[in-house]
């Protein structure tokens, strides 16, 4: 997990942005959680993951796994949603 960090960090410098901006676009009220996670002092769940990736403008899958490790090739075919009490389950699979 910790490469996860350090990705989060070289991800906001390349782009420029300051960890104030992220924790702004991630919904923290300052960026001190920004910094503990960069140094690997908190753990995060993985939805507040995916918007720290899209924040970033890259995908889930190149923030857990690296530029190299992620597929993006793999398309998802969806045959359609279906509920599951108050929440929408998009059903489908991969292709690749």
């Amino acid at each position: 997990m910790d490469d996860v960090y350090v990705r989060i960090k070289a991800r906001r410098r390349e782009i420029g942005m300051t960890q104030k901006e992220l924790a702004r676009r991630c919904g923290y009220k300052d960026h001190t959680t920004i910094n503990k996670m960069e140094n690997g002092l908190v753990d995060m769940p993985l939805g507040r993951l995916r918007q720290i990736a899209n924040a970033l403008d890259m995908s889930f899958d190149e923030l857990i796994l690296g530029a190299q490790e992620a597929k993006p090739d793999v398309r998802v075919h969806v045959r359609g949603m279906r509920r599951k009490g108050n929440q929408k389950i998009l059903r489908g699979r991969l292709r690749g």
